[in-house]
């Protein structure tokens, strides 16, 4: 689903060249890259330290410059305002009851969209990543359906506008 969130977030960033853009949990990079590469001017942030490391020698081996800060992003003040502030593979780890926080962060940081993906709550993927996750490695995971990614829409003041079809995930855009 990487590269699936990866091509569905260039297709809700058409032309991202002089965009400013925010990667919520930027992880080693890979999409933070591939915009900067487009043009787009990104930073990104993580609650890893070793993931923003990794961020940045692969930001540096694509020969691209970008701003990456390793921060908790729901807790942690964040200065800027952003053309497009993007989540992919972020909601689904973050505790339930944060969730409506994380997206009127995302909002307030965001002049023109917001992206997100959503993992479908009703795929055989859910069930072998929810069993693998939970089980084995006891951590916490999150699937959504249509209805509570409306209702979380709502309570976070976004209304969906694009979204696009990665197979096991949903990527939306929100303004």
């Amino acid at each position: 689903p990487i590269h699936a969130r990866l091509d569905a977030v260039k297709c809700l960033i058409p032309f991202p060249e002089g965009k400013k853009i925010l990667e919520v949990g930027c992880g080693p990079g890979m999409y933070s890259i591939a915009l900067a590469k487009l043009g787009a001017q990104v930073t990104g942030v993580d609650y890893s330290k070793q993931m923003i490391e990794a961020a940045q020698r692969n930001a540096t081996r694509n020969g691209v410059s970008i701003s990456f800060t390793q921060m908790n992003f729901v807790d942690d003040a964040l200065n800027g305002t952003f053309d497009t502030v993007f989540a992919a593979g972020d909601i689904e780890y973050i505790d339930p009851s944060q969730h409506v926080k994380f997206m009127n962060k995302m909002k307030g940081l965001s002049s023109e969209s917001v992206i997100i993906s959503f993992p479908k709550a009703r795929t055989l993927h859910r069930f072998v990543r929810e069993m693998w996750l939970k089980y084995l490695k006891e951590i916490e995971i999150c699937f959504f359906n249509n209805a509570e990614i409306a209702q979380l829409a709502s309570q976070a003041g976004l209304k969906e506008v694009e979204r696009q079809d990665a197979g096991v995930l949903w990527v939306i855009k929100f303004r």
